[in-house]
């Protein structure tokens, strides 16, 4: 309820204050008037004066009643047009929020339709996922592949660090006893070769990431696992030991290669006795990580001795270029000078030009030149 609606309800209420006012006067007025004729007395001024009184009261209380219901009328008359805009607007609001809504909507299921597919895209790649690591679990668990697969990673590791240089290593090199290893390092200034073997005992390591999943009361299986795996490991670098360190044709050492960061993390540190084990037998155990120092190692030794066997020769050609360059230096000196000699001439070649010309001009014009040659001007 507005403020112009609780104004023309005062108004009424008064005004039928005041007509129950005027109600009781005149009502006054008559049983006075009654009673005096009943007594046979004339009405009292004083009570026609009541009785006009009443029933001005009485006109005025209606004229009020009815101001007060034109102004109520009139008052609703423009809360209806106010009422009626105001539905208008609601009307508007609830289209606009309608619209809204259908956008929502629409991007609701864009949004919905693009995380579906950002599903079936991502299930896909762990399909795949799933999948290479299904097929290099088949590889891991079958020996002959694992050490094909650890060739190819070795080799792989060593065209991208070492190049392609046979002056630097050798794959499947063949020892004179016939023993052929993976790769063969050459050492820089000598014919020994240092062997690497990339055919890692992996199958304790799995034995132990199987016995590591099962509860604590089979904490046995797991010391078996483990007991089983530095057998297999030690009994690998007795064979590395014995096939590829063969002085002299081979270095004092050998390089056990560990395709997995984390097998090798594994032996060192939880069974470091291996690699003092393979130490002792002159067996170095390297990871992937620790092998490329020992590539970058070896390639910066082979240009080193490259560079310190051709010293003599680099001296003299170095000689040799300091004579060609003093040649040079005195050619281009004398063409210095012919050069200078050639602008000279060109000089006096233009001199004696412009004094034919000049003297052609005077001839042409009627007037003789001065005596002499061109080349005395």
């Amino acid at each position: 309820m507005d403020a112009q609606t609780v104004v023309t309800a005062l108004a009424l209420a008064v005004a039928a204050a005041a007509l129950a006012l005027a109600f009781a006067s005149l009502a006054r007025a008559r049983r006075a008037e009654k009673h005096g004729q009943a007594e046979g007395a004339a009405p009292a001024p004083g009570r026609m004066d009541e009785l006009v009184r009443a029933t001005a009261q009485m006109a005025s209380a209606l004229g009020q009643v009815q101001q007060g219901l034109q102004a109520q009328g009139t008052a609703q008359a423009r809360d209806g047009a106010a009422t009626q805009q105001s539905v208008e607007a609601a009307r508007a609001a609830l289209s606009d929020v309608q619209r809204s809504l259908a956008r929502v909507r629409e991007q609701l299921g864009a949004a919905t339709a693009q995380q579906n597919s950002s599903a079936r895209a991502t299930q896909r790649a762990l399909e795949n996922i799933a999948a290479g690591v299904s097929q290099m679990t088949g590889i891991l668990s079958d020996k002959k592949s694992r050490g094909a697969w650890g060739e190819y990673q070795l080799e792989t590791l060593l065209s991208v660090y070492a190049g392609s240089s046979s002056a630097v290593y050798e794959a499947q090199y063949t020892l004179a006893r016939g023993q052929r290893v993976d790769v063969a390092l050459h050492l820089p200034g000598t014919s020994k070769i240092l062997g690497i073997d990339s055919k890692f005992p992996l199958e304790g390591f799995q034995e132990i990431q199987a016995a590591q999943e099962l509860s604590a009361g089979q904490a046995e299986a797991l010391r078996g696992a483990e007991a089983r795996f530095r057998t297999s490991v030690r009994r690998h670098v007795d064979d590395i030991a014995r096939k590829y360190v063969v002085p002299p044709e081979t270095a004092d050492l050998a390089v056990m290669f560990v395709p997995s960061e984390a097998v090798y993390i594994h032996v060192c540190a939880e069974e470091p006795e291996l690699i003092s084990y393979a130490a002792g037998k002159h067996v170095l155990i390297c990871s992937p990580t620790t092998l490329v120092g020992v590539v970058f190692s070896l390639v910066a030794a082979t240009r080193d001795f490259e560079r310190t066997r051709n010293i003599d020769e680099v001296v003299r050609r170095i000689g040799l270029l300091q004579d060609d360059v003093r040649r040079l230096n005195t050619r281009l000196e004398g063409a210095s000078k012919a050069l200078d000699t050639a602008q000279q001439r060109f000089a006096a070649v233009g001199v004696s030009g412009g004094k034919v010309v000049r003297d052609i001009e005077l001839l042409c014009a009627g007037a003789l030149p001065a005596e002499g040659g061109a080349d005395q001007a």
